[in-house]
């Protein structure tokens, strides 16, 4: 089944986090489970491929393109995530790996130019990702992998002209987290993400993630936006990333999957 391009990792972001943690109240905790299930309606119910372009700009104005095929399974495990860079030449085959399970999740890069894969932990987790504003740590929540943590209702909001509900996530000490919370926002019609900010322990935006409400999309009863923004206010740059040809809910090579495998499945 093919549909345009759907960011529905935010929505398993937000999902993993709050799922995973405990709401503050029995008022706050019944809002956020219905926000979620919301979202998470959004979402496929076990694989999905698509393209996805990461366009990062610094204060200069220099650009970087990088190009990526992303595969996706939900297994019983958890989710399991390969990327793969397509384009430019001089980074194409580099491929991450990630997998969600108990205790600890199991991420992995395979870089060409060494021709080995290597473990991503401890502090390469928050380093950014291929010279986008993305690091490893977001690619795995992004995509869904569960973060310990606690989550809370805000109450309701406007973002870009659109009713909001927002929902705070607090990731536990022990996930090294490079913040100290995300405040995220729904969108109240569709339950689709419009704005997530990363904050320090005093309450500083570190970087914010932004729908393009312009792209929001449905199709078959599922909404989504096809273009987001990630703004880093520490290193002064942004990454734009943009979907496009989603295929859901079919069956994948499961070697992609695999640790002895991932980085050999184009």
């Amino acid at each position: 089944m093919r549909m345009p391009g759907l960011l529905f990792g935010l929505v398993l972001l937000a999902s993993g986090i709050a799922q995973a943690g405990e709401p503050k109240s029995d008022v706050s905790a019944g809002k956020v489970n219905e926000i979620l299930e919301c979202a998470r309606a959004n979402a496929p119910e076990k694989t999905f491929k698509q393209l996805a372009v990461f366009v990062t700009s610094t204060a200069s104005g220099a650009d970087r393109s990088v190009e990526t095929r992303i595969l996706g399974e939900r297994s019983k495990e958890g989710l399991r995530l390969n990327l793969r860079v397509t384009a430019p030449a001089a980074t194409a085959g580099t491929t991450v790996l990630v997998r969600e399970r108990e205790g600890q999740d199991d991420m992995r890069i395979f870089l060409p130019a060494t021709g080995r894969a290597q473990a991503v932990t401890g502090s390469m987790a928050a380093t950014k990702l291929l010279g986008t504003d993305f690091s490893y740590q977001d690619l795995k929540q992004m995509f869904g992998a569960m973060l310990d943590g606690n989550s809370e209702y805000l109450g309701e909001s406007e973002q870009a002209g659109r009713a909001a509900y927002q929902i705070k996530l607090i990731p536990a000490p022990e996930e090294a987290a490079p913040y100290n919370a995300a405040v995220v926002s729904f969108d109240k019609q569709t339950c689709v993400p419009l704005v997530a900010e990363f904050t320090s322990a005093d309450g500083e935006v570190l970087r914010s993630l932004l729908a393009d409400t312009d792209s929001l999309k449905t199709e078959k009863n599922r909404h989504y936006a096809q273009r987001y923004k990630l703004v880093d206010l520490v290193s002064n740059t942004q990454t734009t990333v943009d979907f496009s040809v989603v295929e859901y809910d079919d069956k994948l090579n499961r070697q992609a999957f695999h640790p002895n495998s991932f980085k050999s499945v184009e």
